[in-house]
């Protein structure tokens, strides 16, 4: 089950992200996906050097990650690496646990649709350095994951 605070948009949390306080009318994400994916992060703290105080940093959740990766592949058009956001979704879904999306708002469940549409196809350029087995199996929790087929 998805937490409830994950439910809903949170408009008011992607406008606290700015820059720095000198340009406050700059947010600084822009790619689509990646409000929702940080609201769905967890902190974590990592030491890089001995001596030196650990970094937090701000993982999102399986959710948030495939959301943000939709949302790139739906909307970014890089002409150089066309691909590069559902083959990186394709990667996250063999890897993952996916916990049932019932719960989930409409725009989340639309972008999650769109992943599930095109790597369904058995050919799509999503799945084109992964296995049939892991595919197979990817596709399977996805779709339990988005109840389709239950």
């Amino acid at each position: 089950m998805v937490p409830p605070r994950f439910t809903a948009y949170c408009s008011r949390a992607a406008s606290d992200r700015t820059t720095s306080d000198e340009q406050p009318n700059r947010r600084s994400l822009e790619a689509p996906g990646t409000d929702f994916a940080l609201l769905t992060a967890t902190d974590f703290s990592v030491t890089y050097a001995d001596g030196e105080p650990p970094l937090r940093i701000r993982v999102p959740s399986v959710l948030g990650a495939l959301y943000a990766k939709a949302s790139a592949w739906h909307e970014i058009k890089n002409a150089l690496d066309p691909h590069k956001h559902l083959q990186d979704a394709a990667a996250l879904l063999t890897v993952s646990r996916l916990p049932e999306f019932g719960d989930v708002s409409n725009a989340v469940r639309k972008r999650l649709n769109w992943l599930y549409a095109e790597l369904a196809e058995e050919n799509s350029i999503g799945w084109e350095y992964v296995a049939a087995q892991p595919r197979n199996d990817a596709i399977a929790r996805l779709s339990t994951a988005l109840g389709i087929g239950c």
